[in-house]
């Protein structure tokens, strides 16, 4: 792992600490081996924080963004004003009046710390770390 996927990895982590984020954690410490759905705690990100050795590795278990519910969807546009044409699950809600800016380019809204919350209350991988391999996608039943 990088030392800029750890970054990432660390900073996904410490959010969601509050919310009971489960983890796959490998930890070969003193012959230790895999724990699987382990709820993460913060001597978890303290061993990764502190492993030079790259002994330690933690992978949370996140929903993607398109497993996210109709009710989900509902929530979040209600409760935190996407603009419509921003709407990060598909074009349903497109507002096809919105006004470009001189540059052609289309309005940009950057999400309230209230909305990043919610993502990780309801474990949505919205940095795309499943991709990248430094999560797992969580099994539906996970999170309900």
């Amino acid at each position: 792992m990088t030392r800029e996927e750890k970054q990432q990895l660390l900073q996904d982590l410490c959010a969601r600490l509050p919310y009971g984020v489960k983890i796959e954690l490998t930890w070969w410490v003193m012959g230790e081996g895999t724990y699987i759905n382990t709820t993460l705690e913060p001597d978890h990100i303290e061993q990764l924080l502190n492993d030079e050795d790259g002994d330690t590795e933690i992978k949370p278990y996140l929903r993607p963004i398109s497993s996210m519910t109709k009710e989900e969807k509902e929530e979040l546009r209600n409760t935190y004003s996407f603009l419509y044409s921003d709407y990060p699950f598909d074009n349903e809600y497109e507002d096809e009046d919105e006004d470009e800016d001189e540059d052609g380019i289309e309005g940009h809204y950057e999400p309230s710390p209230e909305t990043y919350d919610w993502y990780n209350r309801k474990m949505f991988d919205y940095r795309g770390l499943i991709l990248k391999g430094l999560a797992l996608e969580a099994p539906d039943e996970m999170y309900k």
